[in-house]
């Protein structure tokens, strides 16, 4: 089975096209076409089910909550990589200048470089590359227009999607606990070793200074930036712990303020993170959870395990919705269709993926029924 847009089925148009052969099982098909399409679902043998974000009244055992959860969420890295892109591309006059387009640059080569989820990392090479005509290293007044066409993580919009970092209430939460898990992510995945955290600290520091909106979370955020441990930070481990104490040093300033004016999420209290019960070994024997004592190299191995690449990406492979995945290959296809042959052959396509699913569903209802049986 070939999978293109429906142009590249066209003569001449070939090169393309991606291919998918030998004998798959329909989750198999779906896994390929989910990969393809830079989509999330869920697949499992005793369900087949588009994958949702819990109700607010379930957000503190949400699958992806940072407080029990054994890996980052994808689906919050994702929305805050792609609303961090529209928040910057919408910055107005913040754009303008030489020290803000350095600061573009340093984070969208950062992503290109350490983002945990291919399609994010992949977009932002693509941005990366074309960076240089879209806004000219000479050119002080910001971008070109057509800079903030270019999708961040591939087809979609930046929107309020969470996962763990659903709050209980609107406004709660969100895009701020996305972005720290984007921000940590990124310095998990560091390159090279020895040094990569020196990047990591210029462009993530750059990114905050110009194009965080919160003015006041920002000058907080630069004021740690400018301490002598921030400034010794040189590699992937110092660049990882560095966030770590960071994100905990803002948790406890913002607990106390919590308490005084009862503000924040009372769902999701600011504590030191990780709380033992996710990590027992990070926390040092007879240590308190309200002022604990910790094993930095524990630490160290649970935020590269709770933050890689690979532990990211299984959780996106665990999560496959077929129904969804047809519906978006309909979409992109009906978009790019031009001529008799294209249509032709994406309606072929689009059957192969229909049959896909209905084997899933069929596979369903059997395993449902045999269920039923032995009850």
């Amino acid at each position: 089975m070939k999978y293109g847009h429906a142009s590249d089925f066209e003569e001449g148009s070939e090169q393309a096209l991606a291919e998918i052969s030998g004998k798959l099982t329909a989750e198999e098909v779906i896994k390929w076409l989910s990969k393809r399409l830079n989509t999330q679902y869920d697949y499992g043998s005793n369900i087949v089910n588009p994958h949702t974000v819990q109700n607010s009244s379930d957000a503190s055992s949400a699958s992806g909550n940072p407080d029990t959860a054994d890996k980052a969420s994808a689906t919050d890295i994702e929305s805050a990589t792609r609303l961090a892109w529209k928040y910057m591309m919408d910055s107005g006059d913040l754009l303008k200048g030489l020290d803000a387009r350095q600061a573009f640059m340093d984070f969208v080569e950062l992503m290109s470089a350490s983002h945990p989820i291919s399609s994010c990392k992949e977009g932002s090479l693509s941005i990366l590359q074309q960076a240089p005509k879209l806004w000219p290293a000479e050119e002080l007044s910001g971008p070109l227009p057509e800079l903030q066409q270019l999708p961040i993580c591939g087809p979609g919009e930046a929107r309020e999607e969470w996962d763990g970092c659903k709050g209980s209430t609107s406004g709660r939460r969100g895009y701020t606990c996305g972005l720290w898990l984007l921000l940590h992510s990124l310095a998990a995945e560091s390159r090279p070793e020895e040094t990569g955290g020196t990047f990591w600290m210029t462009a993530v520091k750059g990114f905050i200074q110009h194009f965080f909106q919160c003015s006041a979370c920002a000058n907080h955020f630069i004021e740690m930036t400018e301490q002598a441990e921030a400034e010794s930070v040189r590699s992937k481990r110092d660049a990882v712990l560095w966030m770590w104490k960071a994100h905990n040093q803002v948790n406890g300033r913002l607990e106390k303020q919590e308490e005084e004016g009862k503000d924040g999420d009372p769902a999701f209290p600011k504590q030191q993170w990780p709380p033992s019960n996710l990590c027992p070994l990070c926390h040092l024997p007879n240590s308190e959870e309200t002022d604990p004592k910790w094993n930095e190299d524990e630490i160290y191995r649970f935020l590269l395990k709770f933050y890689s690449e690979a532990s990211i990406a299984k959780n996106m492979s665990d999560s496959f919705d077929p129904q969804a995945a047809v519906k978006q290959l309909y979409d992109i296809g009906r978009k790019s269709t031009r001529g008799s042959h294209a249509l032709k052959i994406w309606l072929i396509l689009l059957g192969l993926s229909a049959a896909a699913l209905f084997a899933c569903i069929r596979t369903q209802k059997g395993l449902n029924r045999k269920s039923r049986n032995t009850l």
